[in-house]
């Protein structure tokens, strides 16, 4: 168990022992003075001394008392890089609690206290809208000793893909993102642009460059990011007969004469 170490008068140690209920020390003579004190507090735990001075006028002195409580941790942190609502913290173990903190948060604390001994887990609950934080140390997972748990949080932005698929492509095609990424295609198959774009922001996807003797549309080419890639872009192809000719176009229609 855990044990306090009483003096008196600076001297004569006593180790009082849970779940000892009593002590004492050696004889004093009549009219002399005593003063009891903690010399080492239990781990994890704080104790108070009353009535624990005074002369001794014949009799013993037998109301001395030791009140000894749990000395309590806080458990918190720093925040960096969050910039969206939505987190939330959660403390469990012998103790719970969850903190909410706000968008542009830099810390937090849990308003929960944990003592020495008792085990500690902490965990993201939900993770803030277009972002992804992490714990340090990971996992945040424990038994308290004597002092207070720092937990920090490292919150980054999510970034997402555009991707899509080509079908009845016979030759190549040149695509483009946001007028900035092009992507040739010779192959009917799956695709993905490098460009990584965050929440929010908007995408279109155009040809710039048909394939020989076909024309390609796009469908699903433009949009604004969500909370999750983008899976759905379809580029189509098919054979044309169309000629461009002088901003126009005609049906070009070839007779054999004989």
């Amino acid at each position: 168990g855990k044990s306090v170490v009483l003096q008196n008068n600076g001297a004569n140690s006593q180790t009082v022992t849970n779940p000892a209920t009593s002590f004492s020390f050696p004889a004093q003579n009549d009219g002399s003075t005593y003063n009891v004190s903690v010399l080492t507090q239990p781990v994890g735990q704080t104790c108070t001394l009353l009535n624990n001075s005074g002369t001794l006028a014949g009799s013993n002195v037998t109301n001395v008392s030791v009140t000894c409580t749990d000395t309590t941790y806080t458990v918190s942190g720093s925040i960096t890089g969050l910039s969206a609502s939505g987190l939330s913290l959660s403390l469990s173990g012998s103790k719970s609690s969850t903190v909410t903190p706000a968008s542009g948060a830099t810390s937090y604390s849990f308003t929960q206290t944990v003592v020495n001994g008792n085990s500690y887990t902490v965990s993201i609950g939900t993770q803030p809208t277009g972002q992804t934080c992490t714990l340090s140390p990971s996992p945040a997972t424990g038994t308290v000793g004597t002092s207070n748990i720092v937990v920090n949080v490292s919150c980054t932005v999510n970034t997402y893909r555009l991707n899509g698929f080509i079908n009845g492509l016979t030759g190549s095609v040149t695509l483009m993102l946001n007028n900035s990424e092009q992507k040739v295609m010779t192959l009917n198959r799956s695709f993905t642009f490098r460009t990584q774009l965050t929440m929010g922001d908007q995408y279109d996807v155009k040809v710039v460059g048909q394939p020989e003797g076909q024309i390609c549309t796009v469908s699903n080419s433009n949009g604004s990011i969500s909370n999750a890639n983008i899976t759905n872009i379809v580029v189509s192809c098919s054979a044309s007969n169309a000629l461009t000719n002088g901003g126009g176009s005609m049906d070009q229609r070839w007779l054999l004469m004989l």
